[in-house]
């Protein structure tokens, strides 16, 4: 009995609902009279960075130096192996003396050894 009873009372409530919602006039969200005020915007480009001249001249500067500072290792290491050479030539006789000396012990020593291990033989 209360089963029945309250899906009358459902029934009749979504009917009355429907009747309701048929009456009552449709509402939309539209713009006010006269429409919206004007909305204040302006275009912001920014400078995006150094413009082309300048970028080119830059990249000249910096060529120039690294030139510059190139050329004056490359003198600095001209310097150096003449100088080094300067040395070798200086300090080659006394290499040379140095080795003659060398090499004169060692045919000594040989020669001394020839006459050790030849002492027997006439």
């Amino acid at each position: 009995k209360t089963l029945l009873h309250s899906s009358k009372k459902l029934t009749a409530s979504c009917q009355s609902m429907t009747e309701f919602l048929n009456k009552t006039p449709i509402l939309q969200d539209m713009a006010p009279k006269g429409g919206y005020g004007e909305v204040p915007f302006s275009r912001v480009i920014r400078k995006r960075g150094p413009g082309g001249l300048t970028l080119l001249l830059g990249s000249l500067a910096v060529s120039a130096v690294g030139w510059v500072l190139v050329t004056i290792t490359n003198r600095e290491r001209r310097m150096f192996r003449r100088q080094m050479m300067d040395a070798r030539i200086a300090l080659y006789p006394l290499f040379l003396a140095e080795h003659d000396r060398n090499t004169l012990r060692q045919m000594k020593d040989f020669e001394d050894a020839e006459v050790e291990i030849m002492k027997d033989v006439p």
